[in-house]
C-alpha cells in the first residue's frame, strides 16, 4: 500500500503504453494524475477506476508521500485531506503517460 508505479496499460485501448499509479490497501492499481506538465506531484485519479496490479507492474518508483487539504467546496469545515505523491528527480518519466487535469491543482480558497 502507498507504492507508486509504472505499470503497462492494456493493449489495444486509446493510450498505449506506460501509466502512473499506486498500490492502494487492497493491493489494486489506481491511477494518478497532475495538474500542469512537468510537475512531479501526483493525485489519484478520481475519474479513473482501480484495476488488478497482476503482470502490470514495471517499475517501482522512489516517491515522497504527504497530503493536502482538500478544496473548500467540497470540504467546507477543511478537515479532509488527501495524499500526494512527490516523484523524485532521479526518476524518468519519459516513458510514461502522464494524465494531466487542471482541476487537480491545488486550491488555495
Amino acid at each position: 500500500e502507498g507504492w507508486v508505479v509504472k505499470y503497462q496499460k492494456p493493449a489495444g485501448t486509446d493510450a498505449n503504453g506506460l501509466g502512473l499509479a499506486v498500490v492502494d490497501a487492497d493491493g489494486q492499481l489506481q491511477p494518478l494524475c497532475t495538474w500542469e506538465e512537468g510537475e512531479r506531484t501526483f493525485v489519484v485519479d478520481e475519474d479513473a477506476e482501480s484495476f488488478e496490479a497482476e503482470d502490470r507492474v514495471v517499475q517501482i518508483l522512489d516517491v515522497f508521500i504527504s497530503s493536502r487539504q482538500m478544496p473548500r467546496p467540497v470540504n467546507p469545515h477543511g478537515e479532509e485531506v488527501e495524499d500526494t505523491y512527490l516523484i523524485d528527480e532521479e526518476e524518468d518519466l519519459e516513458d510514461v503517460e502522464i494524465v494531466v487535469k487542471p482541476e487537480c491543482e491545488p486550491s488555495m480558497v
